[in-house]
């Protein structure tokens, strides 16, 4: 799927963002970043890599994340600027 729910989930949240609801002017919270026993994880992984073992469960390879393992990373990065940038704009708008 290579980051596609993940993108359509920010841009969800900069729509809420824009349209000024839903989110929080000051942040966005994101709850998954090592929650591999959920499979939602955004940490870097290496694919064939064995991770340890959790609560528990036995050792598991990491999931494929293709041909680069900061894809979520870098996803991160993306949204992030477009938000600080909305946020940005809007406040200069309220100044005026």
């Amino acid at each position: 799927e290579n980051g596609a729910t993940y993108r359509r989930t920010w841009e969800a949240a900069l729509s809420a963002l824009k349209r000024g609801g839903g989110i929080a002017r000051g942040g966005v919270g994101i709850t998954s970043y090592n929650e591999w026993g959920e499979g939602t994880q955004i940490e870097p992984a290496s694919t064939g890599r064995l991770r340890p073992a959790a609560r528990g469960q036995p050792p598991r390879l990491y999931d494929d994340y293709g041909d680069d393992p900061y894809i979520f990373l870098n996803i991160t990065l993306e949204y992030t600027r477009k938000f600080r940038r909305i946020v940005h704009s809007d406040k200069l708008h309220d100044e005026m």
